[in-house]
């Protein structure tokens, strides 16, 4: 079974400490965690509690705490929710789970949804199943089927395809937003070590 800890590290990496480009419609973020979007996390009340003791962003006890307080929001919020522990496949946990961090988790899984559908072969390889973004026992079955069948690769593939669209459309919609794009690219493409993970097989 996947396990939360690689996922986590892989997508802190990605995010870092903090950012507040004033582009980002996002505004402050903290570990991926935006003040916008979701205000209620737990980590602001010390991230902010640390900020009125005159801690710098980027210091140590700032990473250390802060960190932590993340770490236990992501595993509740986001991991639970995709129900990572059940899935087989890390590859796929991994990835779901960082993009799941800038996508609300129900649009993701109900990419990977559709992707399974699409790789079913006319459901000769398992049923289809509900592409409404809840993972439920059904979903987990295909998901660790799929896994099994090896084609864990095509399914973080089709994700990612609908993530690099939305990206484009995103872009479009608003012309302040395409200083972002090469960012976004070079985040898709990596989440969850994919590009890392095809390159120890020789893809």
């Amino acid at each position: 079974m996947a396990h939360f800890d690689p996922a986590f590290e892989w997508m802190v990496k990605k995010e870092g400490i903090r950012d507040n480009h004033r582009f980002d419609p996002g505004g402050e973020t903290v570990w991926g965690i935006s003040r916008v979007h979701r205000p209620k996390a737990w980590i602001w009340k010390v991230y902010d509690e640390l900020i009125a003791q005159g801690d710098s962003p980027q210091s140590a006890a700032m990473e250390e705490s802060v960190k932590t307080e993340a770490k236990g929001w992501y595993e509740d919020k986001i991991w639970d929710e995709i129900h990572g522990d059940d899935m087989e496949s890390q590859l796929v946990a991994n990835y779901v789970f960082g993009a799941s961090v800038n996508f609300h988790p129900v649009t993701i899984s109900r990419w990977m949804q559709e992707g399974l559908n699409a790789l079913n072969n006319r459901q000769k390889r398992w049923p289809d199943i509900g592409e409404d973004g809840y993972i439920g026992p059904q979903t987990i079955e295909v998901l660790n089927k799929c896994h099994e069948l090896g084609l864990d690769e095509e399914l973080v593939a089709l994700i990612m395809a609908e993530k690099l669209v939305h990206r484009k459309r995103q872009a479009r919609g608003k012309e302040r937003k395409e200083i972002f794009v090469p960012g976004w690219i070079r985040r898709d493409l990596t989440e969850g070590g994919f590009l890392e993970h095809l390159s120890k097989h020789g893809v």
